[in-house]
């Protein structure tokens, strides 16, 4: 041998499990805000606080949005089950657009407010002017 390192040993040195664990990092933050940002609540990391019910302190949500913490698993579970309860109340508020409620006829009109109005607001006579009047 010329002195000349063998490849194949020095790929074999490389700990794939740093590079892995970077990697997944940085997928994990990108979907963990996405996540956040689907929910639409959390903006700041006291918002984000509050988003877990205070489970979490600030400093602890402030690692995981910059990647020095990794998020549990019961962070993620409970990000999923949010998300879940938001698209089924999406969902619902669709099909009530799609099939809005049917007003009947003479219901609600604004007919009935004027009418209301204008004996509600019409001048008031007293009993004893009715009396002058009628005899």
């Amino acid at each position: 041998m010329d002195g000349t390192p063998n490849l194949a040993q020095a790929s074999a040195s490389v700990a794939p499990q740093d590079v892995a664990e970077r990697l997944t990092k940085q997928v994990a933050v990108p979907l963990f805000e996405a996540a956040l940002l689907r929910l639409g609540r959390a903006w700041t990391h006291n918002e984000v606080v509050l988003l877990f019910n205070s489970r979490v302190s600030w400093n602890t949500v402030q690692d995981w949005r910059r990647g020095r913490r990794r998020v549990p698993q019961w962070a993620w579970d409970y990000l999923g089950l949010l998300i879940d309860q938001n698209i089924a109340d999406d969902t619902s508020v669709r099909d009530r657009v799609r099939n809005p409620p049917i007003v009947a006829p003479g219901r609600g009109s604004h007919n009935n407010i004027a009418k209301f109005n204008a004996r509600r607001f019409a001048p008031q006579t007293t009993a004893s002017s009715e009396k002058e009047k009628a005899g």
